[in-house]
């Protein structure tokens, strides 16, 4: 479990309470932390976080992930089947395969990927996470689309919760649901906004994130 390896590193660097981030797929790890080590966490956000999605959300998803949701019903296998030429094609060109990844992206999420600082910091991130090949993708999805192994009504700590009302990544529609069953968690939507919003906004999260 991701909680027990950040247990693990935090143990190693002598941190004891800790400010908690989960972006993107990373939300349901920082949920689960939050979740099954709650003298850990000071405070957390949630930035664009994936949640429990069902079929009638899977509609104005992006492509690769409306099938990534399908083929976690089936398996592993079928994950990776499912992402391994998706790993070739962003490794031999990060930014033209993730506009075409990005097909159902709304305006916002396209004219984050117009910047030239944004495009070069994808390539990086792109070549680091998919060099080893499409096994750690395939094991990260299942965990995202499929069951979750922890209860997110046990985060008990101070938790915002940023998202864009037209995300095509993660569904509000999802957010929205999961936040209905926990408690005190401040939902902040960006209004116009998708997936990729965030890139705009870093220093405005760090700083609610640093109040709490």
């Amino acid at each position: 479990m991701v909680a027990d390896d950040a247990v693990s590193l935090l143990d190693h660097l002598g941190l004891d309470v800790v400010y908690v981030s989960g972006t993107s797929g990373g939300g349901p790890h920082a949920l689960s932390f939050a979740a099954l080590c709650p003298e850990r966490v000071r405070a957390a956000i949630i930035v664009v976080g994936a949640a429990p999605v069902l079929e009638e959300d899977t509609a104005g998803l992006i492509g690769l992930n409306r099938e990534a949701w399908h083929a976690s019903r089936e398996g592993w296998d079928a994950m990776y089947r499912l992402l391994a030429p998706v790993r070739k094609g962003l490794l031999r060109d990060p930014l033209g395969a993730f506009r075409k990844v990005m097909d159902a992206a709304p305006p916002s999420d396209r004219g984050v990927m117009d910047d030239p600082d944004w495009q070069r910091v994808l390539k990086e991130d792109q070549r680091e996470a998919l060099r080893q090949g499409a096994e750690g993708w395939a094991d990260e999805a299942m965990a995202v689309f499929g069951s979750w192994d922890f209860d997110p009504s046990a985060v008990s700590c101070s938790l915002t919760w940023w998202h864009g009302e037209h995300d095509a990544n993660a569904p509000i529609a999802a957010v929205q649901r999961l936040v209905a069953r926990m408690s005190g968690v401040d939902l902040r939507l960006w209004s116009e906004a998708g997936h990729l919003e965030s890139y705009r906004r870093h220093d405005e999260i760090l700083a609610e994130l640093l109040t709490r």
